[in-house]
């Protein structure tokens, strides 16, 4: 006849197994997780070349059922296509879509200058609220960013 200590036996083995499986499972979704944010722009270019390879083979595939052409011949067919419809938007519409980001840069600065008023009138401190700088000044606002930073946490 079997002894209780004998049932014990199979169980902790069970559960070392559990355990030790579960960990392991857990180091890799860390290193998965690791591995995606850190190359998650070479993986969203992958990604986007695969949904732009699947979406011309199927306008060349449709374009085959029309037109009995090769696929090769399809293909540059539907490249042209594309490049010119794209064209003609930067053409058509080029000159408004530049106008609407103009404005629409005025109405973020009119308004971030509103919200520093209106923080200031209100006893916040917006020392560190500067205007953007322009394409040259980016290094030199950057730093003094980092600066203050720096100097903030200095014990």
């Amino acid at each position: 006849m079997e002894s209780p200590a004998d049932d014990r036996l199979p169980t902790r083995t069970d559960l070392a197994w559990a355990i030790s499986i579960g960990g392991i499972g857990i180091v890799l979704f860390a290193a998965l997780l690791l591995f995606t944010w850190t190359f998650a722009a070479t993986l969203f270019l992958i990604f986007a070349g695969v949904l732009l390879g699947v979406a011309l083979n199927t306008m060349t595939n449709l374009l085959g059922r029309v037109a009995k052409l090769p696929h090769a011949l399809g293909l540059a067919v539907v490249c042209l296509a594309l490049v010119a419809v794209l064209s003609g938007i930067v053409v058509l519409g080029g000159a408004t879509i530049a106008q609407q980001a103009s404005a629409l840069t005025d109405t973020i600065k009119s308004q971030l200058v509103n919200v520093k008023s209106f923080l200031e009138k209100n006893g916040v401190d917006t020392s560190y609220f500067r205007p953007m700088p322009t394409r040259r000044g980016w290094r030199s606002w950057l730093g003094s960013i980092v600066a203050r930073k720096i100097e903030a946490c200095r014990f």
